[in-house]
């Protein structure tokens, strides 16, 4: 998380858990369920970003293969939407 860093951050203190049990537990999810090939989606922001790279590290270290990571807003052109759906269709026609 963007303000675990101590020496950016030394007075913050954290009263919420960090998005790391977040990340842990999705990546145990998608364990449970069998899926060991998969696509993600994330918002485009610290948020997303710093939570979408803890995810990987959750999800490799529970051996799935993160194929593809994309990005979206919100606010993204429609132009930039197809282009992320197309990402997703490329990669479901592999099964």
């Amino acid at each position: 998380a963007c303000l675990s860093d101590k020496q950016q951050f030394p007075t913050f203190f954290r009263t919420a858990p960090s998005d790391q049990f977040q990340a842990d537990a999705l990546a145990k999810l998608v364990k449970h369920f069998g899926w060991t090939w998969i696509g993600a989606v994330r918002s485009d922001s610290d948020y997303g970003n710093y939570g979408m790279a803890s995810f990987l590290a959750a999800a490799q270290r529970e051996g799935i293969c993160v194929e593809y990571s994309v990005s979206l807003l919100r606010i993204d052109s429609h132009s930039k939407i197809r282009r992320v759906a197309d990402v997703i269709r490329r990669f479901e026609s592999k099964q």
